[in-house]
Protein backbone atom coordinates (compact mmCIF):
# COMPACT_ATOMS: atom_id res chain seq x y z
CA UNK A 1 0.00 0.00 0.00
CA UNK A 2 1.42 3.33 -1.01
CA UNK A 3 0.65 6.23 1.26
CA UNK A 4 0.74 9.92 0.52
CA UNK A 5 -0.48 12.55 2.95
CA UNK A 6 -0.97 16.24 2.40
CA UNK A 7 -2.00 17.90 5.64
CA UNK A 8 -3.77 21.11 6.33
CA UNK A 9 -6.45 21.61 8.90
CA UNK A 10 -9.23 20.98 6.37
CA UNK A 11 -7.52 18.86 3.72
CA UNK A 12 -6.19 15.32 3.68
CA UNK A 13 -5.18 12.93 0.94
CA UNK A 14 -4.47 9.20 1.09
CA UNK A 15 -3.31 6.84 -1.63
CA UNK A 16 -3.85 3.08 -1.47
CA UNK A 17 -4.93 -0.03 -3.33
CA UNK A 18 -7.00 -2.99 -2.13
CA UNK A 19 -6.11 -6.67 -2.30
CA UNK A 20 -8.86 -8.82 -3.85
CA UNK A 21 -8.31 -11.91 -1.70
CA UNK A 22 -8.22 -9.92 1.56
CA UNK A 23 -11.39 -8.03 0.63
CA UNK A 24 -13.27 -11.22 -0.26
CA UNK A 25 -12.17 -12.88 2.97
CA UNK A 26 -13.15 -9.81 5.00
CA UNK A 27 -16.58 -9.49 3.37
CA UNK A 28 -17.33 -13.21 3.71
CA UNK A 29 -16.33 -13.26 7.37
CA UNK A 30 -18.71 -10.36 8.07
CA UNK A 31 -21.57 -11.34 5.74
CA UNK A 32 -23.51 -12.84 8.66
CA UNK A 33 -24.02 -9.29 9.98
CA UNK A 34 -25.96 -8.16 6.90
CA UNK A 35 -29.67 -7.99 6.15
CA UNK A 36 -29.16 -10.32 3.18
CA UNK A 37 -27.93 -13.08 5.50
CA UNK A 38 -30.73 -12.56 8.01
CA UNK A 39 -33.40 -12.62 5.29
CA UNK A 40 -31.78 -15.65 3.66
CA UNK A 41 -31.76 -17.54 6.95
CA UNK A 42 -35.46 -16.82 7.53
CA UNK A 43 -36.44 -17.86 3.98
CA UNK A 44 -34.33 -21.01 4.22
CA UNK A 45 -35.92 -21.97 7.56
CA UNK A 46 -39.41 -21.45 6.12
CA UNK A 47 -38.46 -23.48 3.03
CA UNK A 48 -37.21 -26.37 5.19
CA UNK A 49 -40.40 -26.29 7.30
CA UNK A 50 -42.61 -26.40 4.21
CA UNK A 51 -40.48 -29.21 2.71
CA UNK A 52 -40.80 -31.16 5.94
CA UNK A 53 -44.56 -30.59 5.96
CA UNK A 54 -44.86 -31.63 2.31
CA UNK A 55 -42.86 -34.84 2.82
CA UNK A 56 -44.90 -35.66 5.92
CA UNK A 57 -48.14 -35.30 3.95
CA UNK A 58 -46.98 -37.13 0.83
CA UNK A 59 -45.17 -40.13 2.25
CA UNK A 60 -46.03 -42.58 4.93
CA UNK A 61 -42.48 -43.92 5.11
CA UNK A 62 -41.00 -43.07 8.48
CA UNK A 63 -37.44 -43.45 7.22
CA UNK A 64 -38.07 -40.71 4.60
CA UNK A 65 -39.53 -38.41 7.25
CA UNK A 66 -36.56 -39.02 9.55
CA UNK A 67 -34.15 -38.41 6.64
CA UNK A 68 -35.80 -35.06 5.81
CA UNK A 69 -35.77 -34.01 9.47
CA UNK A 70 -32.08 -34.88 9.83
CA UNK A 71 -31.26 -33.17 6.52
CA UNK A 72 -33.20 -30.06 7.58
CA UNK A 73 -31.43 -29.88 10.95
CA UNK A 74 -28.01 -30.30 9.30
CA UNK A 75 -28.79 -27.65 6.69
CA UNK A 76 -30.02 -25.20 9.35
CA UNK A 77 -26.95 -25.78 11.50
CA UNK A 78 -24.54 -25.33 8.60
CA UNK A 79 -26.48 -22.57 6.81
CA UNK A 80 -23.87 -19.98 7.81
CA UNK A 81 -21.05 -22.07 6.32
CA UNK A 82 -23.00 -22.68 3.09
CA UNK A 83 -23.92 -19.00 2.81
CA UNK A 84 -20.32 -17.85 3.35
CA UNK A 85 -19.02 -20.38 0.82
CA UNK A 86 -21.55 -19.32 -1.82
CA UNK A 87 -20.77 -15.64 -1.22
CA UNK A 88 -17.04 -16.30 -1.51
CA UNK A 89 -17.54 -18.09 -4.84
CA UNK A 90 -19.81 -15.34 -6.20
CA UNK A 91 -17.59 -12.47 -5.04
CA UNK A 92 -14.49 -14.18 -6.41
CA UNK A 93 -16.20 -14.74 -9.76
CA UNK A 94 -17.51 -11.16 -9.96
CA UNK A 95 -14.27 -9.51 -8.86
CA UNK A 96 -12.35 -11.38 -11.56
CA UNK A 97 -14.47 -9.75 -14.27
CA UNK A 98 -12.72 -6.93 -16.07
CA UNK A 99 -15.52 -4.44 -15.38
CA UNK A 100 -14.79 -4.68 -11.64
CA UNK A 101 -11.00 -4.50 -11.82
CA UNK A 102 -11.14 -0.78 -10.96
CA UNK A 103 -12.03 -1.74 -7.38
CA UNK A 104 -8.47 -2.97 -6.86
CA UNK A 105 -6.69 -0.19 -8.75
CA UNK A 106 -4.75 2.44 -6.90
CA UNK A 107 -7.04 5.11 -5.44
CA UNK A 108 -6.38 8.59 -4.19
CA UNK A 109 -8.98 9.93 -1.78
CA UNK A 110 -8.85 13.63 -0.98
CA UNK A 111 -10.99 15.41 1.56
CA UNK A 112 -11.45 19.12 1.10
CA UNK A 113 -13.70 21.68 2.75
CA UNK A 114 -16.72 20.79 0.56
CA UNK A 115 -16.25 17.28 -0.86
CA UNK A 116 -14.49 13.98 -1.02
CA UNK A 117 -12.65 13.37 -4.30
CA UNK A 118 -11.77 9.91 -5.50
CA UNK A 119 -9.27 9.44 -8.26
CA UNK A 120 -8.71 5.99 -9.78
CA UNK A 121 -8.30 4.36 -13.19
CA UNK A 122 -11.88 5.29 -14.15
CA UNK A 123 -11.25 8.98 -13.58
CA UNK A 124 -12.27 11.46 -10.92
CA UNK A 125 -15.39 11.26 -8.81
CA UNK A 126 -16.77 13.82 -6.40
CA UNK A 127 -18.81 12.84 -3.36
CA UNK A 128 -20.74 15.40 -1.36
CA UNK A 129 -20.67 15.03 2.40
CA UNK A 130 -24.47 15.07 2.58
CA UNK A 131 -24.57 11.93 0.39
CA UNK A 132 -22.86 9.86 3.11
CA UNK A 133 -25.30 7.72 5.08
CA UNK A 134 -22.86 6.13 7.53
CA UNK A 135 -19.23 5.83 8.48
CA UNK A 136 -18.22 2.43 9.82
CA UNK A 137 -14.98 1.04 11.21
CA UNK A 138 -14.71 -2.75 11.35
CA UNK A 139 -11.49 -4.62 11.92
CA UNK A 140 -8.89 -3.37 9.49
CA UNK A 141 -11.29 -1.49 7.17
CA UNK A 142 -13.25 1.71 7.17
CA UNK A 143 -16.49 2.05 5.19
CA UNK A 144 -17.89 5.29 3.88
CA UNK A 145 -21.42 4.23 2.94
CA UNK A 146 -23.36 6.43 0.53
CA UNK A 147 -27.12 6.97 0.38
CA UNK A 148 -27.38 4.77 -2.75
CA UNK A 149 -25.83 1.84 -0.75
CA UNK A 150 -22.51 2.08 -2.60
CA UNK A 151 -19.48 2.31 -0.40
CA UNK A 152 -15.84 3.25 -0.25
CA UNK A 153 -13.63 0.76 1.49
CA UNK A 154 -10.42 2.11 3.00
CA UNK A 155 -7.86 -0.12 4.70
CA UNK A 156 -6.75 1.12 8.10
CA UNK A 157 -3.21 0.22 7.02
CA UNK A 158 -3.38 3.17 4.60
CA UNK A 159 -2.60 5.41 7.57
CA UNK A 160 0.89 5.68 9.06
CA UNK A 161 -0.35 6.16 12.60
CA UNK A 162 -3.54 5.90 14.57
CA UNK A 163 -3.45 9.69 14.98
CA UNK A 164 -3.66 10.12 11.20
CA UNK A 165 -6.54 7.67 11.07
CA UNK A 166 -8.34 9.54 13.85
CA UNK A 167 -7.76 12.86 12.08
CA UNK A 168 -9.25 11.40 8.88
CA UNK A 169 -12.28 10.09 10.77
CA UNK A 170 -12.75 13.36 12.66
CA UNK A 171 -12.60 15.33 9.41
CA UNK A 172 -15.32 13.19 7.80
CA UNK A 173 -17.44 13.23 10.97
CA UNK A 174 -17.27 17.02 11.14
CA UNK A 175 -18.11 17.51 7.46
CA UNK A 176 -20.89 14.89 7.28
CA UNK A 177 -22.37 15.42 10.77
CA UNK A 178 -22.18 11.67 11.40
CA UNK A 179 -20.52 9.61 14.11
CA UNK A 180 -18.46 6.57 13.29
CA UNK A 181 -20.05 3.20 14.04
CA UNK A 182 -17.94 0.24 15.16
CA UNK A 183 -20.12 -2.27 13.32
CA UNK A 184 -20.32 -3.80 9.88
CA UNK A 185 -22.76 -1.93 7.58
CA UNK A 186 -25.74 -4.26 7.27
CA UNK A 187 -27.29 -2.98 4.03
CA UNK A 188 -24.51 -2.68 1.47
CA UNK A 189 -25.01 -2.94 -2.26
CA UNK A 190 -22.97 -6.00 -3.20
CA UNK A 191 -22.00 -6.73 -6.76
Amino acid sequence: ININYLHRSDYMEIKFSLDRDNIIEFQCSNIVNTKQFKKGRIWFFLYMLSLLGFVSLVTERKDMRVFIIILGVIMCIFFKVFFKTCCKILLNKNYKKSEFSYIFDEKVISISEENIFIKNSLGNREILFNSISSLNLVGQYMFIVLLNKEYLLIPVSAFNTSEEKEQFIRLIEEKSNLNIKKSYPDNLKYI
